[in-house]
């Protein structure tokens, strides 16, 4: 699956800003990057439409941002 489609999709179903770069730690691999508070959501989305593992995901949120309640 290309990770373009896969931002271009979180990006309209969340209203968010996304992107596909690499990885910071690990240049070979990329990642796609989603702003919001909605990380929980999106995780959600993925594991369900892609089948993608949960330990495969990582989700980090900057400091003073707070996930979004229930």
């Amino acid at each position: 699956m290309p990770l373009d489609d896969l931002a271009r999709r979180l990006s309209r179903k969340y209203a968010a800003s996304s992107s596909v770069g690499a990885n910071l730690q690990q240049p070979k691999l990329a990642e796609v990057v989603v702003q919001g508070h909605l990380a929980a959501e999106a995780v959600d989305f993925i594991v369900k439409e892609y089948g993608f593992p949960v330990k495969l995901l990582n989700v980090s949120l900057r400091k003073g941002v707070k996930a979004k309640k229930k």
